[in-house]
């Protein structure tokens, strides 16, 4: 393959920092670009990849230290979006949290999380937004990627109009929006969701 492949194989966030398009995103979105913790280690965490294993160690640092210098890495990675990456990974656990509560399978979260990252690449969600595009995003999962016969609705717009402190009229204002960025692409690939199926599955919400 040619070199800028290879490159973005290895460093997929590469491929968004230029083209951010919703199209591009869409198109070419993965799971590991955003929110890869290889990346985002920090100054105070050394890394060494041996022969079969890999170790690291972190030197001692103020937790407000670490977010600092993580967010300021996602800062240069990806100058176009508007949230900071330690936002980013409280709104998914939120969104989650949520969906344990009202007994949403993995999968449709799943489905959440990679319509909301995808916004985020493409630099429509920020600090003021986030909350309504993350509930958006739950609820269009939930109607595309779940039973909704089984699955009590009402209950999930209660869970997180409540969770994320939101009326339901704000809510379902950003519902079609929400679908309209998304280019009514709702159909996602299966490597793309069990990623984070897998991630979901093993998150502790605590």
């Amino acid at each position: 393959p040619p070199p800028e492949t290879m490159t973005t194989k290895l460093y997929p966030w590469l491929f968004f920092r230029e083209n951010h398009t919703p199209h591009h995103v869409i198109t070419n979105y993965h799971p590991d670009c955003l929110d890869n913790r290889e990346y985002f280690l920090g100054r105070h965490v050394t890394t060494l990849n041996l022969s079969g294993y890999r170790v690291s160690w972190l030197k001692y640092a103020r937790e407000s230290e670490m977010k600092k210098e993580i967010n300021r890495q996602f800062i240069d990675m990806f100058p176009h979006v508007k949230i900071t990456l330690t936002k980013l990974r409280s709104i998914k656990k939120e969104m989650i949290a949520i969906g344990s509560e009202c007994g949403l399978d993995p999968v449709p979260l799943a489905h959440s999380h990679v319509y909301f990252e995808k916004l985020v690449m493409m630099g429509k969600v920020n600090k003021s937004s986030r909350k309504f595009l993350a509930g958006a995003c739950l609820l269009l999962a939930t109607k595309f990627a779940s039973d909704a016969k089984r699955f009590d609705i009402k209950n999930l717009i209660e869970e997180i109009t409540d969770k994320f402190r939101i009326s339901l009229k704000e809510l379902l204002s950003y519902e079609f929006p929400t679908l309209v960025a998304l280019q009514f692409s709702l159909l996602t690939p299966v490597d793309q969701v069990r990623i984070h199926y897998d991630r979901i599955k093993h998150y502790d919400i605590q």
